[in-house]
This record gives C-alpha cells, sequence and structure tokens, in this order.
C-alpha cells in the first residue's frame, strides 16, 4: 500500500515536471528568460544616463595623453586631402556591413 503511494506520487512528480498537468516549466522559464534580460537592460539603460559630460571628459582625459600642441591624438592629424594618399594606396573596403544584393 505505501509502495503504490510513493509510486503514485513518484509519478504524479514526473508527470508535472515534463510539462502535464498545466504547468508549463519552458513558458516559466521563457518568461523569467524574456524579464531577465529587460531587466539588465533598464539597469544598464539607467546607469549610462547618470553618467554626466564632465565625468566622461575625466574619463577621456585620465585615458588619453595631449601632445605639446593640446591636442589628443585623434585631434592631432586631420588632414585629409588627396594629396597625402599615394597612388599605390588600396582603397578601404566596407568588408564588415551587410552585403546587400550580392552572393557570399
Amino acid at each position: 500500500m505505501m509502495m503504490q503511494m510513493i509510486q503514485s506520487a513518484w509519478l504524479s512528480s514526473i508527470s508535472v515536471a515534463a510539462g502535464a498537468g498545466g504547468f508549463n516549466f519552458r513558458r516559466i522559464l521563457i518568461s523569467l528568460t524574456f524579464t531577465m534580460m529587460a531587466v539588465r537592460y533598464l539597469q544598464n539603460r539607467w546607469k549610462h544616463r547618470q553618467i554626466t559630460a564632465e565625468e566622461d571628459n575625466q574619463r577621456i582625459e585620465a585615458t588619453y595623453e595631449k601632445d605639446e600642441n593640446g591636442l589628443y591624438p585623434w585631434e592631432a592629424d586631420t588632414d585629409d586631402s588627396p594629396e597625402r594618399v599615394s597612388p599605390d594606396t588600396k582603397p578601404m573596403v566596407n568588408s564588415w556591413g551587410p552585403k546587400r544584393g550580392r552572393w557570399r
């Protein structure tokens, strides 16, 4: 008698775990996953909105050094005239973006 009760309880717990009896584990897991993703996204948005412009400037100044003219490395060489391009220079190709209209 006791063995039959244990077996029936065991079988019912297995059927609940398998998705029978109105309990859908997959649906709960998917909803929990999307909820956690949404919470994490909102946390990141809130955190990045708290960064002010002067904190961002302080972080840039701590990372990069200015040269003797007071310019950052990306500000020092801004001459992009065609005279600087030699004839044997390869053109820059946008190879990282999507290739629309072409077979790969």
